[in-house]
């Protein structure tokens, strides 16, 4: 609850409700919104009205920074849905900059997520053209052999990055996210497990890391007012992938270069669980990877994955263990998570029951749908239907399965009384 005390009032989670900085930017609080592929965009990639209405219902919802689902930056061989975001044309500018015109309206920061899917996709969403990765080792899940990148080609890759960049920036973002996590070609290429090359982009670290780090300096020179984030892999979670010890160095190598942000995941999809993370998942359980990386570097962290409650992501903040929480299903189960948690109506908050329905149906290719939250991804339809009764009066609503219960959801929306 909020208690006021004069003229000031004392927020229930006050280290969740600081603000908070990256870069030149200052956020409200620190509630991240995290990137999540939905597919609501036009199959030609274009930015939709439900694209727009389900990250404007975000905004307003209360985050203090929204990072935009990963958009494909080289079309189609970087595609790895039907209803993703397509960043690599001017033909996409005007529609990101409703996005984000719409998003930082509610006085939330906009990001946009970039990325290439490399091997992870297959010829079915690649328009048939075989998907590329840093080495010739096919993902067990999609089970595509992937063509070898020639040493030529990366320079065309790290320059489709930094022309999305510069499309984001002329969209209006205040920054941008390189996806170097969940087994995406960023990603490949920093762990061992996908990189056998030989050349400049393989078998050292150093190497390894050298198109992500060309990637990063491309885009400060082309666009150096973006605020710059990278999601990296702490764990590939994989017997021969990217582990702590490597990925803290390679956090330290991205501050020294001009990163404003580390936001910290784990998994790719090789890894089986805990990269959907279904309720046998203790909250929180891998906030310890985030805890590492900020202790080896002097820019703001990003932590969160099945953090469900707005007192475990209060004590995430004030006991230093992150800078930031990103929250992802959590959202799409309760748009209005961090107003409820600042307001003291937690116990309002509609939680996640982590069915994993959302992540059933991206992987359908579907459009992302929520099984206890069914305004996700229809607001605009929902909102018209349900409006206020004027003059309201006392409803009772018999049972309390899930229907009962959004029954008198939305009921008490339109004023009436519920018993």
């Amino acid at each position: 609850m909020i208690i006021e005390r004069g003229k000031f009032s004392m927020v229930q989670f006050p280290g969740l409700f600081s603000p908070g900085r990256i870069g030149g930017l200052r956020l409200k609080n620190r509630i991240i919104m995290s990137p999540m592929a939905v597919n609501y965009a036009g199959i030609d990639g274009t930015v939709s009205d439900a694209t727009v209405d389900y990250y404007e219902a975000r905004a307003r919802g209360g985050v203090g920074a929204i990072i935009v689902e990963a958009a494909v930056v080289d079309s189609p061989i970087g595609n790895e849905g039907f209803g993703q975001i397509k960043i690599d044309h001017p033909r996409y500018i005007l529609g990101l900059a409703r996005l984000a015109e719409t998003i930082k309206t509610y006085n939330c920061a906009a990001f946009i997520q970039l990325y290439h899917a490399g091997r992870e996709t297959s010829r079915l969403l690649t328009e048939g053209i075989q998907p590329v990765a840093p080495s010739p080792i096919p993902c067990k899940i999609t089970r595509e052999m992937p063509r070898e990148l020639r040493s030529d080609e990366i320079p065309t890759i790290v320059q489709k990055f930094v022309m999305a960049a510069t499309y984001a920036d002329m969209a209006g973002f205040d920054g941008v996210e390189l996806h170097a996590a969940h087994g995406y070609l960023l990603n490949e290429f920093l762990s061992p497990q996908t990189n056998h090359r030989h050349d400049q982009y393989g078998g050292t670290l150093e190497n390894r890391m050298r198109i992500l780090l060309e990637i990063v300096e491309g885009i400060k020179a082309a666009a150096p007012g973006l605020c710059l984030s990278v999601r990296l892999n702490i764990d590939d979670l994989t017997e021969d992938g990217l582990k702590p010890p490597e990925a803290v160095k390679i956090a330290q190598t991205l501050a020294l270069a001009g990163v404003d942000v580390i936001n910290c995941s784990c998994g790719i999809y090789e890894s089986g669980l805990s990269s959907i993370e279904p309720s046998s998942y203790a909250e929180g359980w891998r906030v310890y990877m985030a805890e590492e990386v900020k202790k080896n570097v002097n820019i703001p962290v990003i932590t969160g994955g099945m953090v469900r409650s707005p007192a475990m992501a209060d004590n995430i903040i004030t006991e230093g263990k992150a800078d930031f929480v990103f929250l992802a299903r959590s959202l799409l189960a309760d748009s209005e998570w961090p107003e409820k948690a600042r307001s003291g109506r937690v116990d309002e908050i509609r939680p996640c029951i982590t069915c994993n329905n959302c992540i059933e149906n991206n992987f359908k290719g579907r459009a992302v749908r929520c099984t206890v939250n069914p305004h996700t991804g229809r607001e605009r339809k929902f909102d018209f239907m349900i409006k206020p009764s004027k003059p309201a009066g006392k409803a009772v609503v018999i049972g309390g399965g899930p229907g009962g219960m959004q029954a008198a959801a939305v009921l008490q929306r339109q004023g009436f009384d519920i018993t």
